[in-house]
């Protein structure tokens, strides 16, 4: 970080993190966040689509996330992202 940010920097020592994180070459928001936390191409995981037009019937993707693979470990997650 190239400012003070103490909240955020004491959080960051309690954490995991990149700021290094690279996605797929589909520069489309939800393919390229779901390929972040699956850690495979948008073909794999199944999110095609950048619309929220599942909004009313969730659609998950076809592999496990790292969310989901921490949260087996008894571990806490989020995500902070951006998206209508």
């Amino acid at each position: 970080l190239r400012t003070a940010a103490p909240n955020l920097r004491a959080e960051l020592k309690k954490s995991s993190y990149s700021f290094l994180m690279r996605t797929t070459t589909l520069a489309i928001t939800l393919p390229s966040f779901t390929s972040m936390i699956t850690g495979v191409r948008p073909e794999q995981h199944g999110v095609t689509w950048n619309e929220d037009r599942y909004a009313d019937s969730p659609r998950y993707p076809n592999v496990p996330t790292l969310f989901d693979l921490a949260n087996r470990s008894g571990l806490k997650t989020a995500l902070i992202t951006g998206k209508s």
